[in-house]
């Protein structure tokens, strides 16, 4: 009972994930070393497409309140 209980707990917890992704990465990379390079391409494909949604969208408001008549207060 206590086991199946730390057992579920384990696998819902976030750290447990990470560190497993982090040991299978390293796993991989030892394999087969192009596997780290096409992860890094993803990733940065990822973060590629991510800046066109909200990030992109508030440095853009960013710009335009800073150079409006608004913005002459935050100007440095």
């Amino acid at each position: 009972m206590i086991e199946a209980y730390l057992v579920a707990r384990l696998l819902q917890s976030p750290f447990f994930h990470r560190a497993v992704r982090g040991i299978h990465g390293k796993i991989q990379e030892f394999r087969n070393p192009a596997y780290r390079a096409a992860v890094k391409a993803a990733r940065e494909e990822e973060q590629k497409e991510a800046a066109t949604g909200l990030r992109l969208y508030s440095k853009l408001f960013r710009d335009e309140f800073k150079n409006s008549e608004w913005g002459r207060f935050f100007r440095r």
